[in-house]
Order: C-alpha cells, then structure tokens, then sequence
C-alpha cells in the first residue's frame, strides 16, 4: 500500500500591529519583473527602521510603493491593523526625496506650510505653522524663498510639511547623504525627536553611523 504524504502545514502569518506601519510580502514590479524581493516589516509607532541595501536593490522604490507613488503588486501594507491602499497610504505617508529640490512648490517657506494645509491661512493654520517651524529651528525664516534655504533646512521645510499634513509614517530617502559628521549626528537627533510624536519612521540609508544613533531595527535588502 501506497502512503500518503500530507504537504506541510502553512505558517500561520504575522499578525499585524495594533499600533504602527506593517508590510506583509509586500513588493511591486517594473516592466513585469518584480522591483524588489517581498518585504516583511514592521515599524511600531514610536520607532525607526532602517533600510540598507546596494545599490539597485529597490531601496528607494520600497520608499515609493510604501508611499502610494508606485502601484503595490504583491502583499499588503497596513497601519494601526487597517490595511492601506495606494490613495491612503498616500494620505497615511510623507515620502522625503533624497532631493528634495523635487518636492517643494512655494514661494516661501510659509506658503509651503500653507500648501501642506490644503491652502489654509486662518488663525489657527498660523498658529499651528508657528509651532511646527519652530519645533523644527525654522522659525526665523517663514518668508525666505524654499530655495534659498540650505540642504538641511529644505530637509526639515519637507518634514514641517509631513507634520502638518498629520502624516503617521515618515519614509525618508538618504538623509544623510553628502553631511559630514556634525550635520548626520543633527539628523538623527531629529529623527530621534519626530519618533517621540508617535510617527512610524522608515529610513533608507548607508549611513552605518547613523543607523547606530537613530535606528531601532534595521532590514537588510537582497539585490
């Protein structure tokens, strides 16, 4: 008599988080070829993850499906144990761009906050805009044009923008690059401190020092 062999059990899933960011096999495809393997993670209110990865591993198109600005093909993104779809993940979400020359439209930095508001310009939107620019050392600057500021004040203008916004997940691509040591340790402090909000916080980078500083788990990604 022939046995039979009964095909192994499945794994049970990995419950989402009842308070955060969780990616489950969650990946996209470009020109019919996946972008990236399948990603598992998660990111607790609260936390940073970090992303490292060589180059043309799908770091920064992870950053863009996460974000609703590249369609999801596999898998599932939730927050909070609901799940995310492009348009509120793109509601859920803040992408800063490694250049974030791309992402910045006003005619000062006031105006860019008022942007990130939906055009509001009442009393309780300038109240609101003078606590975050100062929470953020940009209090000085509200009528200088967004392209006259600094790398990292236009840095710091984008994540002003994410805060007012209530964005809940922050994704930031490389913000590190190009700093010397004093400018990454700044970042980081601020990364530190956007964490304390309750924001779930991903960050690509290579940046190992950094990720020491500010990192509270780090997901390595295969070529």
């Amino acid at each position: 008599m022939l046995a039979l062999r009964c095909p192994p059990a499945p794994r049970p899933a990995r419950a989402l988080l009842e308070r955060g960011l969780s990616l489950r096999g969650f990946s996209c495809s470009r020109t019919g070829r996946r972008a990236f393997p399948p990603v598992d993670l998660d990111v607790p209110r609260g936390a940073v993850a970090g992303v490292m990865g060589g180059n043309g591993a799908g770091k920064t198109t992870l950053l863009r499906a996460v974000a609703g600005l590249e369609r999801a093909t596999e898998g599932t993104a939730a927050f909070d144990g609901r799940p995310l779809d492009a348009r509120t993940r793109r509601r859920t979400c803040s992408l800063v761009m490694q250049d974030v020359n791309h992402q910045l439209f006003g005619d000062s930095v006031r105006s860019e906050c008022e942007l990130a508001l939906g055009g509001a310009a009442s009393d309780a939107a300038a109240e609101r805009i003078a606590e975050v620019l100062s929470a953020l050392d940009l209090e000085s600057l509200p009528t200088r044009h967004p392209m006259a500021l600094s790398g990292g004040q236009k840095q710091r203008l984008a994540v002003a923008c994410a805060l007012l916004a209530r964005r809940e997940v922050l994704l930031l691509d490389e913000p590190t690059s190009g700093l010397d040591f004093g400018h990454m340790v700044d970042v980081s402090r601020l990364v530190r401190r956007l964490a304390e909000r309750g924001i779930s916080i991903v960050v690509v980078t290579h940046d190992r020092e950094f990720i020491s500083r500010c990192c509270d788990s780090v997901y390595h990604m295969e070529d």
